[in-house]
């Protein structure tokens, strides 16, 4: 669909589908729609279907958690290369996290039919999603690590190192930073 786009090439060279077969990775960025998001605009709520899996192309999302009744808190902020969405695709449970617009973004989306098309042609594609859900977990797990870390100081140091810094395999920071401080 919008396959030809020069802002794609991010997702062959960073995250996810970058480490995914060039076949898979280039069927999900043919069949994949470009979808723009403004700055503040939610993309997702928690307790909302999860019908598509999304990779972010340009600009920052924050992941929001938080415990029932209460307003949700910034977990993690996401950069260029990420991919998220994917658990509820799999599931077809709703979604557990909210993930809005940090700033103006590109994003590309791919609707949970072609997920699900994709995972029941070849189990080589169902085991490239499964990775995805896995690469989830472990920015979950690390996030859940520094909450532990009982040094204020420190606890806030690791969150900012891993949102300004992230494994090249998750994401990448360009030239702009990211806009993040203490609180």
């Amino acid at each position: 669909m919008w396959g030809n786009d020069s802002n794609l090439g991010i997702f062959n060279e960073v995250g996810w589908l970058a480490d995914q077969p060039a076949d898979f990775r280039e069927e999900c960025l043919a069949q994949g729609r470009i979808i723009s998001v403004r700055r503040g605009e939610v993309i997702y709520r928690e307790g909302d279907e999860g019908l598509s899996i999304y990779g972010l192309m340009t600009g920052s999302i924050a992941v929001l958690i938080g415990p029932p009744r209460l307003a949700p808190r910034i977990a993690n902020i996401m950069r260029p290369g990420t991919w998220f969405g994917v658990g509820p695709v799999l599931t077809g449970n709703l979604r557990s996290v909210e993930f809005r617009a940090v700033s103006d973004c590109l994003l590309v989306m791919l609707p949970g039919p072609l997920v699900e098309q994709l995972s029941n042609d070849r189990t080589d594609y169902a085991r490239a999603l499964g990775a995805l859900a896995i690469i989830g977990h472990n920015v979950a797990c690390r996030v859940a690590g520094e909450l532990l870390i009982p040094s204020s100081s420190r606890r806030i140091a690791a969150i900012i190192l891993r949102i300004a810094a992230p494994d090249s395999a998750e994401a990448r920071v360009g030239s702009e930073g990211v806009a993040v401080t203490q609180s």
